[in-house]
C-alpha cells in the first residue's frame, strides 16, 4: 500500500505496518461530555472531541496516555463508564501521515491540465 499527498509519496508498505503507526485512539463514555472535553483537552498531548457514540468522546494522542486521562476525568468528577483502545482506520492514517483531514480541500487531487 502507498500513501500519496500531493504526488508525494508519505508511506508504503504492507497495510499491516501502516496500521501501526505510532499513535493512540480511545473512545470515552462519560457523565459530560462537555466537561470531559474540557479536561482532557487539558492533559498534555491528548486531542479530544465528541465522539460518534452519543455521551462519548474520542480521544488521540502519540504516547499512551490513558491512565493520565482517566485520572484528569474521576479527579474532575467526571464519570467514567468505559474507557477503550480503538483500533485506527485508513482514515485516521492518511490524517497522521499527511496532517490533513480527509474532508479538507487540501485532501482534493489538483486536476491535471492536458498535454498540448
Amino acid at each position: 500500500m502507498v500513501v500519496l499527498h500531493r504526488g508525494e509519496v508519505k508511506a508504503s508498505g504492507p497495510l499491516s505496518e501502516l496500521m501501526n503507526v505510532k499513535g493512540y485512539r480511545y473512545r470515552i463514555d462519560v457523565s459530560d461530555v462537555d466537561k470531559a472535553l474540557e479536561i482532557v483537552r487539558a492533559v498534555d498531548g491528548a486531542r479530544a472531541e465528541p465522539g460518534t457514540i452519543k455521551g462519548s468522546i474520542s480521544v488521540t494522542a502519540d504516547d499512551d496516555i490513558a491512565r493520565q486521562i482517566n485520572y484528569a476525568l474521576v479527579n474532575a468528577g467526571v464519570g467514567v463508564d468505559q474507557l477503550v483502545r480503538t483500533e485506527k482506520g485508513l482514515e485516521d492514517i492518511y490524517i497522521q501521515l499527511t496532517g490533513v483531514p480527509v474532508a479538507s480541500p487540501l485532501s482534493t487531487p489538483v486536476p491535471s491540465v492536458p498535454a498540448q
